[in-house]
């Protein structure tokens, strides 16, 4: 006779751990493949948006501040040549950092689950 709490031959059972990390895998692959929604574009390339703190000099949007805190040096450079329009190199553009924050969130997500 097998012990209490064992499966029926003999090894532990899993219970429903094993069912909750492949749910929360296929989640985080499922928000990490899905394309960024334009609304998430968006509210990276607002200027000054609501409920986020910019810091740095001359950081108007979300893109902003991330590169200023990436790279300040690419950052200034990149205001001096002429400032927005495609990112200079080693500048992220705004889908970049949307993808970041989507990526973010789906670990959120994944960590509230488990």
């Amino acid at each position: 006779m097998a012990c209490p709490g064992t499966g029926w031959n003999g090894r532990a059972a899993g219970g429903y751990r094993p069912i909750a990390l492949i749910v929360a895998a296929l989640l985080f692959c499922a928000m990490v493949l899905l394309p960024v929604p334009r609304s998430l574009i968006g509210l990276v390339e607002q200027a000054d948006p609501p409920g986020y703190n910019l810091s740095g000099a001359n950081t108007e949007t979300i893109v902003d501040s991330v590169n200023f805190h990436k790279n300040p040096e690419a950052f200034e450079a990149g205001l001096e040549s002429g400032g927005p329009g495609e990112p200079a190199n080693g500048l992220e553009s705004s889908e970049d950092v949307a993808r970041r924050a989507m990526i973010m969130v789906a670990i959120l997500v994944v960590a509230a689950l488990l």
